[in-house]
C-alpha cells in the first residue's frame, strides 16, 4: 500500500511516499509531467496491459549498463535502478525505492 501525503506551500507541491510492505515504488510521467502517476510493478503491468516487458527504455545521461534497460529489467525488485530516469516515446520512469 501507498500513501500520498501532499502538502502545497508557496506553489510547490511536496508529495511523500511512504511504503507498508516491500514493493518498488516507481514514478512515471507520460508527456512531460501532463500526467504523473505512482505505480508498484504490479500495477503498472494491471493498468497499462499494453506495455511490453521486453521493450527498451533509454537513459541518455547513462554510461556502460545503464544506458538502455528493458522495462522488466526496471520494474524488477533486484535492480539496483533507484533514482535513474529512463524514457520511452512519451513515457518517463524512475524507480523511487
Amino acid at each position: 500500500m501507498i500513501t500520498i501525503i501532499e502538502n502545497t506551500d508557496n506553489n510547490v507541491r511536496y508529495v511523500q511516499v511512504k511504503k507498508q510492505n516491500k514493493e518498488n515504488v516507481f514514478l512515471c510521467t507520460w508527456n512531460g509531467n501532463d500526467n504523473v502517476e505512482l505505480h508498484t510493478a504490479f500495477t503498472l503491468k494491471e493498468v497499462y496491459t499494453d506495455l511490453k516487458m521486453n521493450s527498451f527504455f533509454r537513459n541518455p545521461s547513462g554510461h556502460g549498463r545503464h544506458k538502455f534497460k528493458t522495462l522488466g529489467t526496471i520494474l524488477d525488485e533486484k535492480s539496483d535502478l533507484v533514482n535513474i530516469k529512463f524514457y520511452k516515446d512519451n513515457m518517463t520512469i524512475t524507480k523511487l525505492k
